[in-house]
């Protein structure tokens, strides 16, 4: 039996002086030389770990850098495995950590606070071992290219990737690289899309049913992810059928904080032209109200209407061929 696997996402972006040899990026220069690194100050990998900082870090930075120095520790004492992706310049390279931690000599940076000043850090890391060859972003899953898109991992240099189910694509996509994928692991083709991929497969959706939509994502619309303009005789089934022409759609993944529920619903509820869809099984109590309506679409829903044609079937297909039969849960 393999062992079970804990994937994460480690950002490596840090401006010090004598990094950019023949026009590299930070991770390009770091990972060619098979080191992984963490900043977040002057200390030593002792002093660190002794959680005796010797300068202000936020809560978040202290509990970052120290679950990275112990990664190998705490995770080999619970017989896991850490897998590791850094996508940066256009690359995505999968690894993981050999060994203990180490520190090299220390750098000089420039950091911008009101005025550029010298700052000194010693970057603290891991030997690592490739998974797969770096790969180009266009080569990959794009569930997988595009998630320093998200804010979950792009404001954060050391996050779990796995930590939520949200994510079981993206770690589909990791496993795809590596192949090596965990025992019994199984994923819905659904959730192997992207944000922006999911939009992409619903504004087919209304296309396939003789909406004109002008643009596949509203980009600078407040609580808009695209318009459907519909024909008189149009009709999905489980939908409202609209009461006008113009239609709002608002497109969600998952539906997590209740903060967000009660905001969609205050949303929902100030047209019934406006129209909410996610990926979501089971419906929260605020929204239950706008899924009688048929203003509120979830995940079957989505599959069905997929069914009904031939062509977003195709289209999510081709989206999704990298992912092995066997892995599928539909």
């Amino acid at each position: 039996m393999n062992k079970k696997i804990k994937f994460f996402n480690l950002n490596i972006k840090h401006p010090y002086e004598g990094y950019n040899i023949n026009g590299q990026s930070p991770a390009e220069f770091w990972l060619a030389s098979k080191r992984a690194p963490i900043f977040f100050g002057g200390d030593s990998v002792e002093q660190t770990l002794s959680g005796n900082f010797s300068e202000k870090l936020k809560t978040q930075q202290k509990n970052e850098v120290l679950r990275f120095l112990k990664i190998n520790e705490d995770l080999e004492e619970k017989k896991y495995e850490v897998h590791i992706v850094t996508i940066d310049s256009g690359m995505v390279w999968v690894y993981r950590m050999i060994g203990k931690p180490k520190e090299c000599e220390k750098i000089k940076f420039k950091k911008h606070k009101g005025a550029m000043v010298d700052r000194i850090d010693w970057p603290k890391y891991f030997d690592i071992e490739l998974l797969s060859e770096p790969m180009p972003v266009s080569k990959v899953p794009y569930i997988l290219a595009s998630m320093k898109a998200n804010p979950a991992f792009s404001r954060r240099t050391f996050a779990e990737i796995g930590k939520n189910e949200k994510y079981s694509g993206n770690i589909a996509a990791i496993q795809f690289l590596t192949k090596k994928w965990q025992d019994g692991f199984r994923v819905d083709p659904l959730d192997c899309l992207s944000s922006v991929e999911f939009e992409t497969l619903l504004a087919k959706l209304f296309e396939d049913k003789k909406c004109f939509v002008p643009a596949y994502k509203g980009g600078f619309f407040k609580d808009i992810d695209f318009f459907a303009r519909v024909p008189p005789d149009f009709n999905m089934d489980g939908m409202a059928k609209p009461t006008g022409e113009d239609i709002s759609v608002q497109v969600k993944l998952k539906i997590s904080s209740v903060e967000d529920q009660k905001n969609l619903s205050e949303w929902l509820e100030k047209s019934k032209l406006h129209y909410l869809i996610s990926l979501d099984s089971i419906c929260p109590n605020v929204l239950k109200k706008y899924a009688d309506t048929g203003n509120y679409l979830m995940r079957d829903w989505v599959r069905e209407s997929i069914l009904r044609s031939s062509a977003v079937s195709d289209w999510l297909d081709e989206s999704v061929k990298w992912l092995p039969k066997e892995k599928r849960i539909y």
